[in-house]
């Protein structure tokens, strides 16, 4: 297995959240090795219901938080699933969008398949669902 698990995260900020701060944010899981990028989109919706969208990995003149960030040759996120997480963006919000791998899992996923196992079920639990999970717990 030369990939592991890819993930969609789609996250909304007011406008005012700059680009580089986005990145800043984005650096750190990349930078420590434990996601590996494989596609980003930024969507805009100005107060006219325009919509603005950079494909990040082939957009130039990108803030300095996005030098050197490496991402993948491959584009996972199409049109339709864009026109999906544009609906998700209100008036005066951007949205980002990442398809991540996770590292630490593509390596335990190659030993396990070295083993003769699979992975066979991969579930994302939201924070909140996690959070109230602890809590009821505590």
């Amino acid at each position: 297995m030369t990939h592991g698990p890819v993930e969609v995260l789609f996250f909304t900020f007011p406008s005012s959240v700059t680009l580089g701060e986005i990145g800043a944010v984005i650096r750190k899981p990349v930078d420590s090795n434990a996601v590996r990028l494989v596609d980003m989109v930024v969507m805009t919706r100005t107060g006219d219901d325009t919509i603005e969208i950079r494909d990040i990995e082939e957009d130039s003149g990108l803030p300095p938080e996005f030098d050197g960030l490496p991402f993948d040759p491959h584009s996972l996120l199409n049109d339709a699933d864009i026109e999906v997480l544009v609906e998700g963006i209100e008036d005066g919000e951007q949205g980002v969008a990442l398809v991540i791998e996770h590292v630490w899992a593509r390596e335990a996923a190659a030993d396990i398949d070295a083993l003769g196992g699979q992975i066979v079920m991969y579930a994302r639990v939201p924070v909140e669902d996690v959070e109230a999970a602890f809590a009821a717990d505590a």
